[in-house]
C-alpha cells in the first residue's frame, strides 16, 4: 500500500485509511525488503519511507508474517530437488 496525503499527525494508507505515523512505524513494514518505516520531513512536508532501502510501498506486518508462514507451507510440500534448489536462489 502507498502511504498519501500525509499531514502533521498522520497519512492515507491505500484508498480508505488513515494512520498515525506511530501506528505506520509499529505495524507495517516495506513490502521490498521488509525493513521498518521511518517518517522524515524534507523542507516541503512530511513522507514516509523504509529506513533500510527508501522504498514507499508498505505492508502490514501481520500480512508479511501470513505470507511467510504461506511460503514455509509450499515450500514443506516441494520435492526435496526443488526444495533444496529452491532455497539456494533465496
Amino acid at each position: 500500500m502507498k502511504a498519501t496525503d500525509f499531514t502533521h499527525d498522520d497519512c492515507q494508507l491505500g484508498e480508505h485509511k488513515r494512520v498515525s505515523y506511530s501506528a505506520l512505524r509499529r505495524e507495517y513494514r516495506c513490502n521490498g525488503c521488509g525493513g521498518r518505516i521511518v517518517i522524515r520531513y524534507d523542507g516541503l512536508g512530511w513522507y514516509a519511507c523504509c529506513g533500510r532501502c527508501d522504498g514507499t510501498d508498505f505492508i502490514h506486518e501481520a500480512e508479511l508474517q501470513r505470507q511467510k508462514a504461506e511460503a514455509i507451507e509450499v515450500l514443506d510440500g516441494l520435492p526435496e530437488e526443488l526444495r533444496e534448489l529452491v532455497e539456494r536462489r533465496v
